[in-house]
């Protein structure tokens, strides 16, 4: 597996203070217009292994950022697409006022997601 898998216990460990819309109503009426980064996941890779379910992490698809958290997760094309793809995926943010650009590019060079095609400031 490539550098954008991560194994459960890291992402929770990495991405404990993200956000994700799926914990809030199903209007997404939560996800703030503020700036941020954010990051499009599969869902958690799992398996029944002697009738357990044994969980062990998620492909990091897409990282990005936007001046409006809100607007992006209403709007995205990426989203669209990869849900057909994928069946499901996993929108997770971070409200961020400063620094944006910084953040995504770090985050992009870390974990190189399957479709970030480079970095690109906003």
């Amino acid at each position: 597996m490539g550098k954008s898998f991560i194994e459960e216990c890291e992402f929770i460990k990495k991405f404990k203070n993200w956000k994700t819309p799926n914990s809030y109503d199903k209007d997404y009426g939560e996800i703030p217009y503020s700036s941020g980064v954010y990051i499009i996941t599969t869902p958690i890779y799992e398996f029944t292994y002697d009738g357990n379910a044994i969980r062990i992490g998620q492909d990091i698809l897409y990282i990005g950022q936007t001046q409006s958290l809100k607007k992006r997760y209403t709007g995205h094309n990426y989203l669209s697409i990869l849900r057909i793809v994928y069946g499901y995926v996993q929108f997770y943010y971070k409200e961020r006022k400063t620094d944006l650009g910084l953040v995504e590019k770090q985050m992009i060079e870390e974990y190189e997601p399957k479709f970030n095609v480079q970095y690109k400031p906003i």
